[in-house]
């Protein structure tokens, strides 16, 4: 007769079967140790990489978010900031932080590296040459200029 699951070999819990996570090699499948304890175990990891090297965290989720968002690794990230001096495409000024991947959200395209307040002056005008260039006119006029044609 087939059990209806399994005790969690952590918590000593008695679970259903879909408390536990695949396993080929398990019993039935599935893993020793539930779900829960394995989350569990998982934050106190992290927790204690947090602590003795926090910079490996910041560099690895900045690997996974550059894989993840723009099929970019870091390698290729860092030739085009060397390529830009370590400067944001428009300003030309170094970041704070880091720069941020500018990308066509048609397209895909990655464009260039921005830092973050030009990123966001092109996102807020939805990449709209027509906005910008009325912001620029804009700013002619209250500043005494003549407007772009």
């Amino acid at each position: 007769m087939e059990t209806l699951g399994r005790v969690c070999s952590h918590c000593k819990y008695f679970l259903g079967w879909d408390s536990f996570n695949l396993n080929k090699k398990g019993l039935n499948g599935r893993k020793s140790i539930c779900r829960s304890c394995t989350q569990d175990a998982a934050k106190l990891l992290l927790q204690y990489r947090r602590e003795k090297d926090p910079e490996s965290i910041k560099l690895r989720n900045r690997k996974k978010g550059l894989k993840s968002n723009y099929d970019l690794d870091l390698s290729s990230y860092n030739l085009m900031s060397d390529s830009q001096h370590g400067k944001c495409a428009i300003c030309k000024k170094k970041p704070k932080k880091h720069l941020f991947v500018d990308h066509c959200h048609t397209t895909g395209e990655i464009r260039g590296l921005l830092c973050q307040h030009c990123n966001t002056l092109l996102g807020m005008a939805f990449d709209d040459i027509t906005v910008l260039g009325s912001a620029i006119n804009y700013l002619n006029k209250h500043c005494g200029r003549e407007g772009v044609s």
